[in-house]
């Protein structure tokens, strides 16, 4: 069948505006990965130093199995050793307290050895103990497990004073992807602070090379609480030790993941790229 001329016209038309609309449509933005080896590790560890528990998944070849100082915060009610929950010959109860030191505090498990029991009845804030670091994780809540030592007494220092939340005029939505899309960064006023741990193996192909660390955080805004997901390396440990309830920091977006595809990878937003 012979095609008119106005079947020609209305095929070119189209067509015309079908190239119209490719060339006015935005090209796919890919954003550059940052490299993020290279640095010293930023974590000194001194064995006459109060530990921070957060620092053990960061350096674990350099604190499992040792003898630490522990300055307590926090003290948890004991738990026996029982059914479903034995814990190993010799352990009496396990407990879980709080440490504080120099840069921050963290939770841990604690295990009491059965020689120490009446040591363990001193166990309270503010008090300085000796523990054995025995695992990076395992514990309550996938927390590190020590095993006490002895209970040396008072504590020269402070516990930290409560953190206050951050003002609500810092605060961006990390979960609205049009306000903060991949290369975008924002104010993350810090609602929460999980656990640190290595980014997982079948994880790092899709992180920025030298990321060897990752942690949650829950950043507060006007509408609620937006989780996102922090990597980092070694250099910039010391900086993630220094995340906390309150603090403003900001972030940079890398990309969004999860079922929904909203959880934001986010990495420290560098003023100097180079860095």
């Amino acid at each position: 069948m012979p095609i008119g001329k106005a079947t020609i016209s209305y095929l070119t038309l189209v067509g015309f505006l079908f190239l119209s609309a490719c060339e006015r449509a935005p090209r796919e933005r890919r954003l550059p990965v940052p490299d993020l080896r290279g640095g010293e590790p930023s974590i000194e560890l001194d064995p006459d130093a109060p530990l921070d528990p957060r620092v053990i998944p960061l350096v674990p070849d350099g604190l499992v199995g040792t003898d630490r100082l522990c300055d307590l915060s926090f003290v948890g009610e004991p738990a026996p050793s029982r059914g479903a929950h034995r814990l190993p010959e010799g352990i009496l109860e396990r407990r879980i307290v709080r440490c504080f030191a120099s840069t921050g505090e963290g939770d841990l498990d604690l295990h009491i050895p059965a020689a120490l029991a009446e040591d363990a009845s001193a166990l309270a804030a503010k008090r300085r103990i000796r523990i054995r670091v025995r695992s990076v994780d395992g514990g309550f809540e996938q927390k590190p497990v020590a095993e006490l030592r002895a209970v040396l007494g008072e504590s020269p220092l402070d516990p930290p004073p409560p953190a206050e939340l951050a003002v609500m005029a810092a605060r961006d939505p990390f979960g609205d992807r049009d306000l903060l899309p991949a290369g975008q960064t924002g104010r993350c006023a810090i609602a929460w602070v999980g656990t640190f741990r290595p980014v997982p193996e079948n994880e790092r192909p899709r992180r920025p090379p030298g990321a060897r660390h990752e942690v949650m955080l829950a950043c507060r805004h006007v509408l609620g609480d937006d989780e996102v997901k922090l990597v980092f390396p070694d250099r910039l440990a010391s900086a993630a030790l220094g995340l906390r309830r309150g603090r403003i920091v900001e972030l940079r977006v890398l990309s969004r993941e999860g079922p929904s595809g909203s959880l934001p990878i986010t990495v420290f937003a560098l003023r100097d790229p180079n860095e």
